[in-house]
């Protein structure tokens, strides 16, 4: 798409730097589009893998197989290459900075996956959430949003130390909860991906009145079977009031593919269709595993409605088990209700302002 746009001289002139991210090759960048000599449009390109003969324009990086597609847009390592192309010098820092807590602005979309069309005609309610177990701190919203074509909603004001439970209300239709980490700063594009009702991921979701349905997302690809060995863990657990809690489980025992961004839990059908209710075989959904950048793993999270307990989901980004990432959720009954757990695609060992302003110098001040 960039380099249609591209291809257009009207176009071209509004242009001064471009860099193609593990997208299309373009060898000579300037000469294929013939450009004017004064139009001095630099290019550079970023690959995840070994780049091989591909090329945008002449200053190229390759990660060499270090990263994969997804990462290799938004990591520390693409942020310093790109920063220094399009500002001529390298950054005070890659990480996240937090700002104070109380002054956090975000907004966003609301928008239906994979056509990112908005969420038109729904409601979308705010909550603030415990992080120990995902239940509600209040029964009136923070905020409430009503979703028109685009699916804008917000700005809104949050705490950045706080979590956030966001529910998207779609008529008589199962309510849709996404949990998300702690935004730690402002975020303009937070994006709430959800499915129309009767479209293929909730056709081919496995929903009942007695287990919970997630949907794990980060904007980093889960590894499994990555050469290096830094391999992602990931685990869940479910406490119930009385008897039926669930142990941990792997969920990433089965999964063989380095490409997920999504991964599908639920206690589903798995082996063309065999269904085995409330056990966690870990075996691989049915469907899930054919869809670009999505799998699915069988796993069983106890559940009523109201929720009556906690589903704990814990991961080990890389395997780096000194800082994992932790989300805890309700157990909603899939009947009625479906789940998203969103996990940031960094890890960093700054993740508040007070602790951002205890460093030495601080880059916070």
């Amino acid at each position: 798409m960039s380099n249609n746009f591209l291809g257009d001289p009207a176009r071209r002139v509004l242009v001064r730097h471009y860099v193609g991210i593990d997208g299309a090759s373009n060898t000579t960048c300037r000469d294929v589009w013939e450009p004017d000599p004064n139009e001095n449009i630099e290019c550079m390109g970023i690959w995840a893998g070994p780049q091989g003969t591909r090329a945008v324009g002449s200053t190229n990086h390759s990660f060499e197989g270090q990263q994969t597609h997804v990462e290799s847009a938004t990591s520390p390592d693409s942020f310093r290459f790109q920063y220094e192309f399009f500002l001529g010098e390298e950054p005070k820092t890659d990480l996240i900075l937090p700002e104070p807590p109380d002054e956090v602005m975000i907004s966003g979309r609301a928008v239906d996956f994979p056509a990112n069309a908005g969420v038109d005609g729904a409601t979308l309610e705010v909550y603030r959430v415990d992080g120990d177990t995902g239940e509600r701190k209040s029964d009136e919203p923070e905020e409430t949003f009503q979703l028109g074509t685009d699916g804008q909603w917000g700005p809104m004001q949050v705490n950045g130390r706080k979590r956030y439970e966001f529910v998207i209300l779609r008529g008589e239709n199962r309510q849709h909860h996404l949990y998300s980490q702690p935004f730690i700063r402002d975020d303009r594009w937070v994006r709430l991906l959800t499915s129309p009702p009767g479209s293929a991921i909730p056709s081919n979701t496995n929903i009942g009145p007695n287990h919970t349905t997630t949907v794990i997302v980060r904007q980093k690809e889960w590894w499994t079977t990555h050469p290096t060995g830094r391999n992602d863990d990931l685990e869940i657990s479910t406490e119930v009031l009385g008897p039926g809690d669930q142990p941990r489980v792997d969920v990433l025992q089965n999964v063989t593919s380095n490409g997920s961004i999504g991964l599908h839990v639920h206690d589903g059908r798995h082996n063309g269709g065999t269904l085995t209710p409330g056990v966690s075989t870990l075996n691989l959904l049915d469907f899930f595993p054919t869809q670009p950048f999505q799998t699915g793993v069988d796993v069983f999270m106890p559940a009523s409605d109201p929720p009556s307990g906690t589903i704990s989901i814990e991961n080990a980004a890389r395997g780096d088990a000194s800082n994992t990432q932790v989300l805890n959720i309700p157990n909603w009954a899939s009947s009625g209700h479906a789940t998203t757990s969103y996990f940031n695609d960094y890890v960093q060992g700054i993740n508040s302002w007070g602790e951002c302003m205890q460093q030495r110098p601080s880059l916070c001040r």
